[in-house]
């Protein structure tokens, strides 16, 4: 176990927007293997700053940290799902629901989709020119640290 020291050292270095090892150590494997991680490139928004932006017109409704990480959830199928043509966003959509609703949830899917879809709406809307594709986050319930993971998504050619 950590000790007190390296534990508020730890939470200081996340409020300065440094990713913990961990973090950084999960996304420099699988997919990511051998590929240089950065946190955050040069010239781009930070990623966990435009998630908190984007989901912030339901932050209101919410009763705990829980249930904000369950906004970040939907938050990142939301806009991940913006970031396909129009044509393929309802199969990205349940595909991405398929791992989270159970199949007999049917008036929670209902309510789930037409909140995803005002997000996709929020994105299109209002970050239609940041194209990045959100593969992980990281949330602590503790000190409400965010730290995201995102790839460079090219702009379809017309």
């Amino acid at each position: 176990m950590a000790s007190r020291r390296a534990q508020k050292d730890l939470r200081k270095q996340m409020r300065a927007g440094a990713p913990s090892e961990s973090f950084r150590h999960k996304m420099e494997l699988g997919a990511f293997a051998g590929k240089q991680v950065r946190v955050t490139p040069p010239g781009q928004e930070k990623m966990s700053e435009v998630l908190k932006e984007f989901v912030e017109p339901y932050v209101g409704f919410l009763k705990s940290k829980a249930t904000y990480r369950m906004l970040l959830d939907i938050g990142v199928i939301a806009w991940n799902a913006a970031l396909f043509p129009v044509e393929r966003r309802q199969a990205e959509l349940r595909d991405g629901l398929s791992g989270i609703l159970p199949p007999d949830a049917v008036d929670l899917k209902a309510d789930f989709l037409s909140m995803v879809e005002a997000l996709i709406a929020r994105k299109d809307a209002h970050f239609a020119s940041i194209r990045r594709l959100i593969v992980s986050f990281e949330f602590s319930e503790e000190d409400s640290y965010l730290a995201v993971a995102s790839l460079l998504v090219e702009t379809p050619e017309a």
